[in-house]
């Protein structure tokens, strides 16, 4: 389920349609290579613990939710446009 919504993600849509997805530009480097980020608030810090309770993250976005812990920073993906 999607944290924010109560309802699935996109990526559970297709992994639940059989099909193989990967996001785009969300690994720690790409994060890091980011021109501009902002403290996490504590909203952010409440869709980080429950996404560490549902269904495992792929290894991409799990490495992306603990670059954010540690660092306490988030980045939008529109900073690479």
């Amino acid at each position: 389920m999607h944290p924010a919504a109560g309802r699935p993600a996109a990526g559970q849509l297709w992994t639940a349609a059989g099909l193989v997805w990967q996001p785009w530009r969300m690994d720690p480097a790409d994060f890091d290579s980011l021109p501009a980020k902002r403290p996490l608030s504590g909203r952010d810090q409440s869709l980080l613990d429950r996404l560490e309770v549902e269904p495992p993250l792929p290894p991409m976005l799990a490495a992306l939710a603990r670059t954010l812990r540690i660092q306490q920073l988030k980045g939008e993906q529109e900073g690479y446009l």
